[in-house]
């Protein structure tokens, strides 16, 4: 198995829980890959999906991804699903800090809160999608109805975690757990 960890804003490969995550992988038998994505400090919805398309199309071939998305990261995997013309070989996906909508929408974050690509499209390509949300999210007070709005759109599965913030800790074993249950599902 191959796993694509797709960042959040302001994210890089060694931020947050990205490391310890990764270290996991190894001990599961997995790899893992980590792009640094252009200008995570101001992403913007152009260049991020084209990244992530670049990502799909550098994935091995023979070997099943499970894609992983925080917050933003979530978006651009989205985007390239919708958009993709060979999809990988995929397993699903784990969206980390998901969200539609956040409290304070502030400039350069409004296009990505607009979706006009074809979630349906971008849904189909995901045998499974979990979506993990925080009951504590700074940007996203209302967890409920964000939950809600997940599983009308992607018509996916949400765990709601206690006390997890943004995911933003070095250690997340809520996503740990998630990543645990694809494995053990896809054998």
């Amino acid at each position: 198995m191959h796993i694509l960890l797709i960042g959040r804003w302001s994210g890089h490969p060694a931020s947050d829980w990205y490391p310890w995550i990764s270290r996991h992988v190894a001990r599961l038998g997995a790899t893992i890959d980590i792009p640094a994505l252009p200008h995570p400090e101001e992403p913007k919805v152009g260049p991020w999906t084209v990244a992530v398309l670049d990502a799909f199309a550098s994935l091995p071939a023979d070997t099943p991804t499970l894609l992983i998305g925080h917050s933003v990261g979530n978006h651009a995997i989205l985007r390239a699903l919708a958009t993709v013309k060979q999809p990988p070989k995929l397993l699903g996906a784990i969206f980390v800090a998901g969200w539609w909508t956040v409290d304070q929408v502030w400039p350069s974050l409004a296009p990505w809160t607009r979706h006009d690509e074809d979630l349906a499209r971008a849904r189909a390509l995901l045998p499974s999608l979990t979506v993990l949300i925080a009951d504590n999210d700074r940007l996203t007070s209302d967890y409920q109805s964000n939950a809600l709005e997940w599983k009308r759109r992607m018509d996916c599965t949400v765990q709601i975690v206690k006390g997890a913030g943004h995911f933003n800790g070095p250690e997340q074993p809520a996503v740990l757990a998630a990543l645990e249950s694809v494995i053990a599902k896809s054998k």
